[in-house]
């Protein structure tokens, strides 16, 4: 490569840089996306691949046969072209490189545009792209915005903890608090305790809002279920791996509380004016004591939308043991509760599962010999329970 060469690259190249910057100035944010947004998607994706092998191995397998195809095809054409048109009859391996590389360029170029195309058709008729179970966090609007998104995650104890926070802000309102879900006199189900928190609940995102719920309606429909299609950065365990929504686009959540605690009740008149008023238990109905009493866990599978009404839990079936009940992340052998009180615990999945079911019922009448015997385990830490301060 001569200087004159390299000079035009030089030029192009700060070309180019002067050309983006002037795009992320005079556009902002929306520049920046359309520069760099895409950069999103693998960095976000690459982290979460696994490895197929047999489909690796099948896909070379058909790429080599393919090329060799090419290669053989090219031989026996270029031999028989006269020799007047070609300055050589000889079919070389570049020459069957620059087809394979064309044809998956093109391929590729044809996937995505169909991609494109489709993504225009959701965006003018103002529908979101469905969901798939292999689907990512949705990529923030630039780079930028990334990092800002990964410093701004809390630690776990302190995400678990805000939960406990809004209840309590939530009762010291009503003085008691929301159901676990409501439902209507033909017994459909309408929205969740999540909901009903409404700008109670700040779970490292700005708070709720109810705007434009209607109470009265279920949460999976019109013009309720829009508002459920969204995600917020505290409904999502940092640790846990797996989609952000479900196959219908419904934001998930990674928390469940406590079906002894959150009961699913029928709705009251008054919901119908814009805000839930079904009424939960009270701090006072516990009468085994809120520093014994389970409100809000971490749960490990089978996730629902947050705003599904019954996304309920019974600690009594044990932690990471059955897909319905509590537990933590792959590879993590406990769970994260926050407590009536407003503490947060860490509780082994080899916990006594007595402990567990005296922890589940606010008002279960267990004796004071067996709280302080079940309670012995807590301060002998595992396989029993740890207070995170």
């Amino acid at each position: 490569m001569n200087e004159q060469t390299m000079f035009r690259w030089l030029l192009a190249f700060v070309a180019l840089v002067a050309v983006s910057l002037i795009g992320i100035v005079v556009f902002g944010d929306l520049g920046a996306q359309f520069l760099f947004g895409w950069l999103t998607f693998p960095i976000a994706l690459l982290p979460r691949i696994t490895v197929d092998w047999p489909s690796v191995i099948a896909g070379t397998i058909a790429f080599a046969t393919f090329a060799f195809g090419v290669h053989h095809t090219g031989r026996w054409f270029a031999s028989w072209l006269p020799e007047n048109l070609i300055a050589s009859r000889t079919w070389q391996l570049r020459q069957t490189g620059l087809v394979v590389v064309s044809v998956t360029l093109l391929f590729s170029l044809g996937t995505a545009l169909v991609g494109a195309v489709h993504q225009v058709i959701w965006l003018s008729t103002n529908r979101a792209a469905p969901s798939l179970d292999v689907s990512i966090d949705p990529p923030p609007r630039s780079p930028i915005a990334n990092a800002l998104r990964n410093t701004e995650r809390i630690p776990l104890p302190i995400q678990v903890r805000e939960y406990g926070l809004g209840m309590h802000n939530f009762h010291g309102t009503f003085k008691h608090l929301p159901p676990g879900g409501t439902m209507n006199d033909e017994g459909e189900l309408l929205h969740g305790w999540v909901m009903g928190l409404g700008f109670y609940l700040a779970v490292g995102s700005p708070p709720i809002s109810t705007h434009g719920i209607k109470f009265d309606v279920p949460w999976n429909k019109p013009p309720n279920d829009r508002l459920y299609r969204c995600q917020f950065p505290g409904f999502l365990n940092p640790m846990q791996p797996g989609p952000a929504f479900d196959r219908d686009g419904f934001g998930l959540i990674h928390f469940a509380a406590n079906s002894h605690v959150f009961p699913i009740r029928p709705a009251v008149a008054e919901d119908k004016i814009g805000r839930m008023h079904t009424r939960g238990h009270s701090f006072d109905d516990m009468t085994d004591g809120t520093s014994n009493t389970l409100l809000i866990g971490t749960v490990g599978r089978n996730h629902k939308p947050w705003g599904y009404p019954a996304n309920v839990r019974d600690p009594g079936e044990g932690l990471n043991r059955t897909s319905t009940g509590f537990g933590g992340p792959p590879g993590q052998r406990s769970a994260h509760f926050v407590m009536a009180d407003g503490s947060v615990r860490e509780i082994s999945d080899k916990a006594d599962p007595r402990i567990l079911r005296a922890l589940a019922t606010p008002n279960g009448g267990e004796s004071d010999v067996d709280t302080k015997g079940l309670m012995k385990t807590i301060s002998e830490g595992p396989p029993g329970i740890k207070d995170i301060r």
